[in-house]
């Protein structure tokens, strides 16, 4: 279950539990006494509550401390219970430890802590073999190894001495590999749509980026050779990657009232959340730009939202419509981009660019 579906789920009760780790202290048993202490207090409200959901909360809450394993690792550990629901989601930034006992779970402070990392991808293009490598700054957060990466080259090349000295016939070899990396590349674009980092020999980036289907993801390139077999560990490929990606976001600042001028003159730009909605479920949202700090509760019913007059008993009622925007632009897509209040100056604290 990812984010929106967590965000949209109704269930009463249910419950969402943060535990921020920062692995400021050598020992990390301190954590376990934290959820242990919020642990308690989530069963003591239970314990007011009348009904079989109690009871079934209880047992599921009490079982989230036995199963908790004290870690090192700098993050936070986010549970998503209810009746029906169980999950549990690390992310590698650190929240503040709570819990909220509600009629849906509370997802805004992931979001919104989350947009605050440089989270990307690191795509290695040669002509052996390509790796995935996702990334938050510097931290190599995990690489893919399934069904689609790494990609070894098994069959684009040849053998016959007269055809590889051409260099037409090698450029097509190339070019086919690449296509079909960039292919197996799609489905985590959909998923997870981060920026891109093309790693690889300043030749075949060139190659990549000619054949590439999503080229506007990608953000900038680091150069060397970075298979597996040259040994190039995910260490010194993040400190490169780390600084061409903080580049890309200070790049991205410093424009963003020059991107709002542009989407003015172009007449594609919407300042109404509420209309901002109607047009991304639509899958109309080409890129968002959005105040850090800006949240909107509302009621959301059948595609009308409502700003004013509201109430968490309401049916269809949201903490943050501003999420459910994001995500949905995210989801066909468009691009987020993130502002400080003070960088958007007197703009709207929400604006969207609209696809043709």
């Amino acid at each position: 279950m990812n984010y929106l579906e967590l965000s949209a789920h109704r269930e009463n009760p249910a419950v969402t539990i943060m535990l921020g780790m920062p692995n400021d202290e050598k020992s990390a048993e301190k954590y376990k006494l934290v959820l242990k202490n919020l642990v308690k207090q989530i069963i003591l409200e239970l314990e007011e509550r009348e009904g079989t959901a109690a009871k079934t909360m209880i047992r599921k809450i009490d079982q989230v401390l036995k199963d908790f394993q004290p870690t090192h690792k700098r993050g936070s550990i986010v549970y998503f219970i209810s009746p029906s629901v169980n999950e549990q989601i690390e992310v590698p930034f650190v929240l503040e430890s709570q819990f909220v006992i509600d009629a849906y779970f509370h997802t805004k402070e992931i979001l919104r802590s989350e947009s605050k990392m440089n989270h990307y991808y690191v795509l290695t293009i040669g002509m052996d073999c390509s790796r995935l490598l996702e990334y938050v700054d510097d931290t190599l957060i995990q690489e893919a190894k399934d069904a689609h990466f790494p990609i070894r080259n098994k069959g684009y090349w040849t053998k016959d001495r007269v055809l590889n000295s051409m260099g037409s016939v090698q450029t097509n070899y190339k070019k086919e590999f690449f296509k079909w990396i960039d292919s197996e590349l799609q489905p985590y674009l959909n998923r997870h749509p981060h920026p891109i980092i093309l790693a690889g020999t300043t030749e075949n980036i060139a190659t990549y980026k000619q054949i590439s289907h999503k080229d506007e993801r990608i953000v900038g390139e680091i150069y060397g050779n970075f298979t597996v077999d040259s040994g190039a560990n995910e260490l010194a490929i993040g400190e490169q990657a780390n600084q061409v990606i903080h580049e890309y976001i200070r790049h991205q600042k410093e424009t963003i009232l020059h991107t709002i001028v542009g989407m003015e003159n172009q007449g594609r730009i919407e300042r109404d959340v509420a209309n901002i909605y109607r047009q991304v479920i639509k899958g109309k949202g080409q890129k968002l730009i959005v105040d850090h700090a800006y949240y909107q509760e509302a009621v959301i019913r059948d595609h009308q939202v409502k700003l004013v007059d509201i109430s968490p008993s309401d049916e269809g009622y949201v903490e943050d419509i501003v999420n459910e925007i994001i995500y949905e632009v995210m989801r066909y897509g468009g691009e987020v981009i993130f502002a400080e209040t003070e960088v958007l100056e007197n703009q709207s604290p929400i604006l969207l660019q609209l696809r043709y």
